[in-house]
């Protein structure tokens, strides 16, 4: 999907000292990174891209699975019902996207179709149209502060998600959500996270039960970065959970590319190490998923989003295998899972992308049997 860069909203450097490891000794141990263990989310046209990718033989412990594709990778961890593909084929079996491109979806996946707006969906016979044309199992509302999002949906994100979910349960559908950080900057929105649904009545909203997470400051996300803050304390992931969603994505991949270096979260970040200083990922990823179970819909299921992305293209920086990793291991013992985009730009890095994302998930076969220790 494609997000607004938080890295370059960031109103003051973030500081610390050290990438604290999410395993410990204190809980089961689990394969997690075993096939079919972790929900993912990912276009079914970066499914074919990494399948048809050229094969990296500088990453030692890569190389090629089941000859000389990748196909083995995506069919291991894709083709389960666990994971949630968009970009559908049209006609259902023909392998091509609607916008013309070479798809991917594995019969076992879920089958699911993104939009950015409820208002264009819920005209005339719109979503019936396409639920008779791609066959879809979920939806996913990508809302963002973007033209292709109306500005009552951005100023009225807890609002517009409940309507979203509402349309997808009466359709026999469940729903994605994942608002972009950027809503946080919202003007309109209440900056108390008092009520989220703005000049809607409680009825009206669905949400007349609802706490919102509003922490006291003593245990609220701490970060220098304003907008990180104003969307964890403010409750988006909370909302976005009881709108009802399946699956929450955490659109935090702007800061992945800084995990690794001296651009690190503030001292009590973090839920689960509050005396710890950890990179503002890390950390505001965790704080989502507290803040997910904290809801009064815990079940959730709470995803991380990476961007592969091996060339830096405008605003949006490159990231590296190691960083990638770096999220991961720093995350999945929280995180449900984590919705892979590689990036399609016509650019010269496009088949970078895609080596680097079969990469990373022949990193993923190499450690299926590792027992991991959560703390």
């Amino acid at each position: 999907m494609r997000r607004t860069d938080i890295i370059k909203r960031a109103r003051s450097a973030m500081i610390g000292v050290a990438l604290l490891s999410s395993f410990t000794s204190v809980a089961d141990a689990a394969t997690l990174f075993a096939p079919g263990t972790l929900t993912w989310g990912i276009y079914g046209t970066h499914i074919y891209r990494i399948n048809t990718a050229k094969v990296d033989t500088t990453c030692s412990g890569c190389g090629t699975y089941n000859g000389s594709t990748y196909a083995g990778f995506t069919n291991d961890y894709f083709n389960n019902n666990k994971t949630y593909v968009t970009t559908l084929d049209y006609p259902v079996g023909s392998g091509i996207a609607s916008n013309g491109a070479p798809t991917l979806i594995p019969s076992g996946a879920v089958r699911m179709f993104s939009f950015t707006s409820y208002t264009a969906i819920n005209s005339g016979d719109t979503l019936a149209t396409d639920i008779a044309r791609y066959q879809p199992a979920a939806v996913n509302y990508d809302n963002e502060t973007w033209s292709e999002t109306p500005s009552a949906e951005q100023a009225d994100p807890a609002y517009y998600e409940f309507l979203v979910s509402t349309l997808a349960t009466n359709n026999h559908l469940v729903t994605m959500t994942g608002p972009s950080p950027d809503l946080a900057d919202n003007a309109t929105l209440n900056p108390k996270g008092e009520n989220l649904c703005i000049n809607k009545s409680p009825s009206t909203c669905n949400l007349a039960t609802v706490t919102y997470y509003t922490n006291p400051d003593a245990s609220a996300f701490q970060s220098t970065n304003a907008q990180l803050k104003d969307f964890l304390n403010w409750g988006f992931p909370n909302f976005s959970a009881l709108a009802p969603s399946a699956v929450m994505n955490v659109t935090l991949q702007g800061f992945v590319p800084s995990i690794n270096t001296t651009s690190y979260g503030n001292k009590n970040s973090d839920p689960y190490n509050p005396s710890g200083y950890i990179p503002d990922f890390t950390a505001a990823v965790r704080y989502a998923v507290a803040e997910v179970r904290a809801s009064a819909h815990p079940s959730t299921k709470v995803i991380a989003e990476l961007t592969v992305r091996a060339d830096a293209i405008s605003s949006d920086p490159a990231v590296t295998l190691t960083q990638l990793k770096d999220a991961i291991e720093s995350t999945i013992c929280k995180v449900d899972g984590y919705y892979l985009y590689v990036p399609d730009e016509n650019t010269a890095g496009e088949t970078d992308n895609a080596t680097m994302a079969a990469d990373l998930l022949s990193w993923f076969e190499q450690n299926k049997n590792t027992n991991i220790v959560c703390k």
